[in-house]
C-alpha cells in the first residue's frame, strides 16, 4: 500500500482542513472507523498528520493496557517507517498482511479514552531543542533509533515492548511540535528499553522455552 506523500515534518496540513490536537483527531479518527476497522483504516484515516503522528499512533497500542496481543505488527509498521525516513521515501509502503489485520473495537475504546489523558501532555508541547528534529540529524540519528524500537516493541518479552513504545510515542510528540526535549527524553528510554531486550534475550538463551516466565519472576521480585 502507498500513502501520500510525507515529510518528516509532521505539523504540515492539509490545504482547507481544519487542524485538531492530537487528542481531538484520535478522537476523530475513531469516530469515522467503523467497528470492523483494520490497522490500514488507521494509517489512511491519519497519513496527511506525517510520520510525528503515525509514529504516535503507532506507539500507543504496546503502551495502553488492554492491548496486549497486538505489538507485533505495530513494531514492524514503525521499524518500516524509520527505515524509509532514512531512505528518503516521501511515500511509505506498508505490507498488505499487516494493514489488513483488524484493529477491533476493544482497541478504539482503549485509545478514545486514553485521548482524554493526551490533552494534559499535549500543553508541554513547544519548540524547543528543534536541532534534533534537522533533516539529516534525524535521518541518520535518530531514525535507526527508531528501527531498533520498533523491533523491540515487536519482541515478545515481558515489558520491553511497553517502554519501547513509549519511547517512540515521546519521539513521536516530539516530531509534531519540534520539542527536542520530548525526543531526548524518548532517546534516554529507548536505552532502557534496549537494555531490558538484551536481559530477554539472556534468558531466552539461557533457560530457552522457560526463559519468558523466568524473566516475568524476575521482573515481579524487582
Amino acid at each position: 500500500m502507498m500513502v501520500e506523500a510525507m515529510s518528516v515534518d509532521s505539523t504540515s496540513e492539509v490545504k482547507g482542513e481544519e487542524t485538531h490536537s492530537l487528542s481531538e483527531e484520535i478522537t476523530l479518527v475513531f469516530d469515522r472507523l467503523g467497528e470492523e476497522a483494520t490497522i490500514g483504516d488507521l494509517v489512511k484515516s491519519v497519513e496527511h498528520k506525517g510520520f510525528g503522528f503515525l509514529f504516535v499512533i503507532m506507539s500507543l497500542i504496546p503502551v495502553l493496557p488492554g492491548t496486549s496481543g497486538i505489538a507485533t505488527p505495530f513494531g514492524i509498521l514503525c521499524a518500516l517507517l524509520a527505515i524509509q525516513i532514512i531512505a528518503g521515501r516521501n511515500e511509505p509502503w506498508f505490507p498488505e498482511k499487516i494493514l489488513r489485520k483488524r484493529v477491533g473495537s476493544g482497541l478504539r475504546k482503549v485509545l478514545t479514552s486514553f485521548s482524554v489523558k493526551l490533552k494534559k501532555i499535549e500543553k508541554m508541547l513547544k519548540p524547543r531543542m528543534s536541532f534534533l528534529f534537522h533533516k539529516n540529524i534525524f535521518r541518520f540519528g535518530m531514525a535507526p533509533v527508531l528501527i531498533i524500537l520498533g523491533f523491540c516493541i515487536a519482541l515478545p518479552f515481558p515489558g520491553v515492548n511497553s517502554i519501547a513504545g513509549l519511547a517512540v510515542f515521546l519521539i513521536g510528540l516530539g516530531m509534531l511540535e519540534d520539542d527536542g526535549l520530548f525526543g531526548f527524553a524518548g532517546v534516554g528510554i529507548a536505552v532502557a528499553s534496549f537494555g531490558l531486550a538484551l536481559v530477554g534475550l539472556y534468558f531466552v538463551i539461557t533457560y530457552g522455552a522457560d526463559g519468558l516466565n523466568q524473566m516475568r519472576e524476575m521482573l515481579r521480585g524487582l
